[in-house]
């Protein structure tokens, strides 16, 4: 997978990855250029709610929404991943049902009631440099990969969503095979 991009496709932890991080980790790619790759560990929930986060700003908000810790890199940083139909001029469309966001706009719909369908909240993200994250997938037991979808996505979470990751990933790599 070098030669095109990884946009919009998961990584998958292999079972012998023994990062502290990223062990057992699902994370979406929400960005992979020259300049480098950007994701986000999708089920690694905190112990924060979405509501928590705001209070922070001097925002009320009831949304009781689990904050998910989405990588090591600028812990600060909120994004939301969320369906394509719920958007804003800022929104990253990473593949057909699937999009991510990351500004203030995005935010103040959800305080006032306007929610997408499917969503969940992230601060953080995993980067890695230019050509670091296709030696990562080619060259070790580090990463498998196959195209996002969102029930793959927003369906399961924790452990159970790589258990269910890795199985599904590794009947398309079977599937292809033959």
């Amino acid at each position: 997978m070098t030669a095109k991009s990884l946009k919009g496709h998961l990584l998958i932890a292999h079972p012998k990855l023994q990062d502290r991080m990223f062990t057992r980790s699902v994370i979406l790619i929400v960005e992979d250029n020259r300049v480098g790759s950007v994701g986000i560990v999708l089920n690694k929930p905190s112990n924060i709610y979405f509501r928590d986060l705001l209070r922070v700003k001097g925002i009320d908000c009831l949304n009781d929404k689990i904050v998910h810790c989405g990588g090591p890199v600028n812990g600060h940083a909120c994004t939301i991943v969320h369906n394509d139909d719920w958007y804003s001029s800022n929104t990253y469309l990473l593949q057909r049902g699937l999009a991510a966001s990351s500004d203030d706009l995005m935010v103040e719909k959800i305080i006032a009631g306007n929610e997408p369908e499917n969503y969940r909240v992230f601060t953080g993200l995993a980067n890695w440099a230019p050509g670091q994250l296709s030696t990562e997938i080619n060259t070790g037991a580090s990463w498998l990969t196959m195209l996002a979808d969102r029930p793959s996505v927003f369906n399961l979470n924790g452990e159970k969503q790589w258990e269910k990751t890795l199985e599904k990933c590794s009947r398309q790599i079977v599937d292809n095979w033959f």
